[in-house]
């Protein structure tokens, strides 16, 4: 494989011939470390096919950029190992077929294509520091080789189940969230719900969580850090990709693009190593000192994020058919077939985009949701979704929620939600409902008392959500009407009477007083 070299800010080589790949250096610092580079591969026919990030790490190097052998090379030598960051990186190579990967792979000495490299360099500083260290290229260590034949020869299935408790600190006192998370037959396990009152802290929980989850071990570790964000009871616990879902504009999750590097990663790959925001608030105009600060988008910056989520996807086979099996879900909701959308179609068409400028507000939503987390997901990533009902009518959000579950289950990962819907509570057994609460500066975290897979949303609403008659303002204008005229008057006030509920509720104010 001829390997070509693009140096910062210079233009890409041209290759005498093909096929070639191009590493194109970033200037990404971790922890004094520059060993970052975009991988593009350009085929006999000239197509390119941009792989992502990757790497590279020589073995005498203790900071700086990485000292490749020239301008081009035919493979790295010796004292040099190079790990893709995502497990994407892997799934497109594989992708191109053995001709193709085991050339390019082998010739960059990719530790997951061959781990036995690994083995010189697993307590190196650079590569606990620098190649491993996004959750999403640890991941791809324990995920990506059995993608390839050198796949995992001991046989280790990871279990698709997860627990870890995130302690933190939420509005005044500690407390611990207790998750789990469960790949069980027939019943949905890969979401965690977190419910409570407006000012308890839900959103705050969730953003608080998100940066704790997309942060590398050394940071973690850090004691300001966990003062401020929380700590995971598993310190070495890494996820694929992290995900903060929110449209809205009050949400609290921090948005990328903040420095000079995170916005070149947004550029190259919609993401910062793993860290995807999904949601209405943006940056402004960069300035000298970083990010300007936040904004709202607008539709034509939301269809160009959806536009660049469904190219990302047409590059990968197993993306493809994951979105179209996530769009045949929002299909069976009422209102996407009245507006005669069919999703698969327009895909297959190239015709989103198109068609997204003509939906309402929730359908526009609820689409990019899901075409974000099929272009964004990887494997073993955690979803953090704030309010999913905003917009939404409750047979769409159910719609939506199916969606996400399917995303879930193919892409071996997990979310956690925090919402004030009782239709969200509908869809996920009770055993991975939370209840938070606050009393003035104390915080605490209890579970759902009920089960509430698949129970009346009234029930939920009054046990779940604690709302009683003295919550509701309708209870007491029947109560005044009752303490002054007789039922068959009052029901005279309704076009078709009073409901059955108001009925037995001014019945029993009735009997009361007599």
């Amino acid at each position: 494989m001829r390997f070509l070299v693009q140096e910062l800010n210079a233009p890409e080589p041209a290759p005498a011939s093909l096929p070639a790949a191009v590493l194109k250096r970033d200037s990404w610092d971790d922890y004094h470390f520059k060993t970052s580079f975009t991988l593009t591969y350009i085929g006999h026919d000239g197509r390119r096919h941009k792989l992502g990030g990757i790497k590279i790490l020589q073995f005498e190097q203790r900071r700086g950029p990485t000292p490749l052998p020239g301008d081009e090379f035919r493979s790295l030598p010796g004292g040099y190992c190079a790990l893709g960051q995502s497990l994407s990186f892997y799934e497109m190579a594989a992708d191109l077929g053995p001709d193709v990967y085991r050339p390019l792979l082998s010739g960059l000495r990719d530790v997951v294509f061959d781990p036995s490299i690994a083995e010189a360099f697993a307590e190196h500083e650079g590569f606990l520091n620098s190649l491993e260290r996004s959750g999403s290229a640890a991941r791809a260590i324990l995920d990506a080789s059995a993608l390839f034949d050198s796949g995992r020869a001991d046989g280790t299935d990871y279990p698709a189940s997860l627990a870890f408790t995130f302690h933190s600190a939420v509005g005044g006192s500690g407390f611990d969230l207790d998750l789990r998370f469960e790949s069980v037959p027939d019943l949905p396990g890969r979401a965690n719900i977190v419910i409570g009152y407006n000012g308890t802290g839900k959103t705050r929980l969730l953003a608080n969580l998100a940066m704790v989850a997309n942060a590398d071990l050394r940071r973690r570790g850090r004691r300001q850090f966990q003062a401020k964000y929380g700590r995971l009871s598993d310190k070495a616990i890494r996820f694929g990709a992290v995900i903060a879902v929110s449209y809205s504009a009050f949400d609290t999750f921090d948005v990328p693009g903040t420095t000079p590097d995170e916005r070149e990663q947004l550029e190259e790959s919609g993401d910062v190593f793993g860290y995807v925001y999904c949601g209405l608030r943006s940056l402004a105009e960069p300035s000298d000192g970083g990010g300007g600060p936040n904004r709202l988008k607008s539709v034509e910056e939301v269809t160009g994020e959806l536009s660049r989520s469904l190219e990302r996807i047409h590059q990968y086979k197993q993306r493809r058919s994951l979105l179209i099996k996530a769009l045949a879900q929002l299909a069976r909701e009422p209102s996407f077939r009245r507006a005669g959308f069919d999703g698969e179609e327009l895909y297959r068409h190239d015709s989103l985009p198109e068609a997204f400028l003509g939906l309402s507000t929730g359908h526009k939503i609820v689409l990019n949701i899901v075409v974000q987390l099929a272009a964004y997901l990887e494997r073993k990533s955690l979803l953090l979704f704030d309010e999913p009902e905003i917009h939404l009518h409750p047979p769409l959000l159910a719609a939506l929620l199916r969606a996400v579950n399917v995303l879930l289950e193919a892409r071996d990962s997990y979310a956690v939600i925090a919402t004030h819907s009782p239709v969200a509570l509908q869809e996920v057994p009770g055993r991975y409902v939370h209840v938070l609460e606050r009393y003035g500066q104390h915080t605490s975290v209890r579970r759902a008392e009920v089960e509430t897979f698949g129970e009346n949303v009234g029930y939920l609403t009054s046990t779940v959500f604690n709302l009683d008659s003295r919550s509701t303002d309708y209870h007491a204008v029947l109560k005044k009407l009752a303490e002054r005229m007789d039922v068959e008057a009052i029901e005279e006030l309704f076009e078709g009477g009073m409901s059955a509920q108001a009925r037995a509720y001014v019945e029993s104010v009735r009997r009361a007083r007599a």
